[in-house]
Parts: C-alpha cells; structure tokens; sequence
C-alpha cells in the first residue's frame, strides 16, 4: 500500500480529525520525499548497526523522529524523541530484519 492510498484509508475511516490527518500526511509524505537524507542520517549515527539490519518497524520508527527533527520546527526534538520511544515500545519486536 502507497502512503498516499495509506492517508485516504485512515481518512475514510472517519476516526481522525483533519488536525490529525494533516500531520500524518506532512510526516509520510515528507519521510519519502527525504527518505535518502533520512536515511544517510540514521546510517552515520547506528553504530554497528545498518539499516538492512534494524527491524523494519524500528527502522520507520527512526525514520519519523528524524524527519520531525530537522524538519518539523513545531515538534521539540524531545517529543519527537519520546513518542520514537514510545511507538518502539509498544510495536517493536526483538528480531532484526530478514533481508
């Protein structure tokens, strides 16, 4: 599923406000737009650890809290870093990625 077709599920549900919805627009799209800067960024801070490696939902996790905090001025790098934490604990699993 694109992240396009993605936002238009999450909207038809009827369940997010446009607040809501217009965030989650600005952070997917905007993640795909720089996923190689993104990327690149998470690759020079991993130590020991590349992306092909992380598990795929720490990995999208990672990438969300580094598109917040170089490109969402609105969002304080803490928060950003604290709902990272968070979405890692509760959706995150001990195994790395297959690749």
């Amino acid at each position: 599923m694109t992240p396009e077709a993605a936002l238009e599920f999450a909207a038809a549900e009827g369940r997010y406000g446009e607040e809501t919805l217009r965030f989650a627009r600005q952070l997917a799209l905007g993640c795909v737009e720089h996923l190689a800067e993104i990327d690149a960024r998470i690759e020079h801070y991993a130590r020991g650890w590349t992306l092909a490696r992380m598990a795929h939902v720490d990995r999208n996790v990672l990438r969300l809290a580094v598109f917040e905090i170089v490109y969402v001025p609105d969002v304080p790098s803490s928060v950003a870093v604290d709902e990272a934490v968070d979405l890692a604990k509760k959706y995150s699993t001990a195994s790395p990625a297959v690749s």
